[in-house]
């Protein structure tokens, strides 16, 4: 297993010096795979992904904001407003949103216009037969969006 680090500077742009460094990620034999950093890396990251592999993706989003607000204090390239730009953008073939547990007027209607597939955390227990079943492993772990649950190992297999 090989690490590298990659450095950028972080401004309210639309993140194009990210989407560059992880271009050039993205070429290498090397896959990627993004852990921490502020939401407004989303956007310039998966923009990136859909360039190189030539068309969108399926994002399995968690978190306890929907980060979709068309913009937000006046930025549409907030950390707020990370996933209108991909689905305006056509970055994103499938969009589901877990765990969230604060959303307003806003960005209810944007879920709707994009066609989001929202999972509320008052709900998540109700919804975690369906969601067991999207990828074959899942850890869930008390973080910012989980803060009301339980940690817990789920596995098993995709039956689809």
């Amino acid at each position: 297993m090989e690490v590298r680090k990659q450095s950028v500077v972080a401004t309210f742009s639309n993140g194009a010096h990210y989407r560059v460094a992880f271009t050039t990620t993205l070429q290498s034999p090397l896959r990627p795979l993004i852990l921490g950093g502020d939401h407004s890396i989303t956007y310039p990251v998966v923009r990136a992904v859909t360039e190189q592999l030539g068309g969108p993706v399926d994002i399995l989003h968690f978190d306890a904001h929907p980060d979709i607000y068309h913009a937000f204090e006046g930025n549409i390239y907030s950390h707020a407003s990370s996933f209108a730009r991909i689905m305006e953008g056509g970055h994103a073939r499938r969009l589901l949103q877990v765990g969230v547990r604060s959303i307003n007027k806003e960005g209810r209607q944007q879920i709707e216009k994009f066609g989001v597939e929202l999972f509320e955390m008052r709900n998540l227990y109700k919804d975690m037969g369906f969601l067991e079943n999207l990828v074959s492993c899942c850890y869930f772990s008390k973080g910012h969006g989980f803060k009301r649950s339980k940690p817990s190992v789920k596995t098993g297999y995709n039956k689809n």
